[in-house]
């Protein structure tokens, strides 16, 4: 629709790149919302992990290539900064989860990190279960991870993405074009 306000609330897309608004500050048309492109968050998971696991080397990096490559890209980035080695390990459904983590142990990584999917958070507990049956330290994006057990996570809140985007529906149901209403990004970090 065209006409219709939407409200989007998204983990993965550049609303900007993917052509959903315009700019940030004005995004024209009749989508705004909360998005998280924060593909710079890679590379501090790859910082927090090394601290948590002062002799990594070999990082595995799970990945949906449906969410595009700007997370991935952002985490070869910051493996060359601290000097890790980095390969990926892709999985597009649930039930690619196990399998991507048998092809990682045959590269004998002593880390992995996982990127956003909306796969991996619905898969959650099993890369939990995983990550602790072949005892490889994981961090992972959201604090439901740590909540199911993982190792350790660093993201957004999303009960505060939620309050975000609730207060943008207030504002679009009492009359405000999502055209003016400015696309906004998360900014508290559990």
């Amino acid at each position: 629709t065209s006409t219709i306000p939407v409200l989007g609330l998204d983990l993965e897309s550049d609303p900007v790149a993917s052509g959903f608004v315009k700019t940030l500050p004005r995004p024209g048309g009749n989508l705004t919302g909360v998005f998280m492109d924060f593909p710079e968050l890679a590379g501090k998971w790859l910082e927090i992990l090394k601290v948590t696991v002062p002799a990594l080397s070999r990082v595995a990096v799970l990945w949906d290539p449906s969410t595009g490559p700007a997370q991935l890209d952002a985490s070869r980035r910051g493996a060359q900064v601290l000097r890790l080695s980095l390969f990926t390990i892709e999985a597009r459904t649930t039930a690619e989860i196990e399998p991507a983590f048998r092809a990682a142990m045959s590269k004998q990584p002593n880390g992995m990190i996982v990127l956003t999917s909306p796969i991996f958070n619905t898969g959650r507990r099993e890369i939990v279960a995983l990550a602790a049956r072949h005892r490889l330290p994981t961090l992972v994006p959201f604090p439901g991870y740590a909540h199911d057990g993982g190792l350790v996570s660093y993201g957004t809140s999303l009960a505060a993405q939620y309050e975000q985007a609730a207060g943008l529906m207030d504002r679009i149901l009492k009359g405000a074009k999502p055209a003016d209403l400015p696309v906004e990004q998360p900014t508290k970090f559990e």
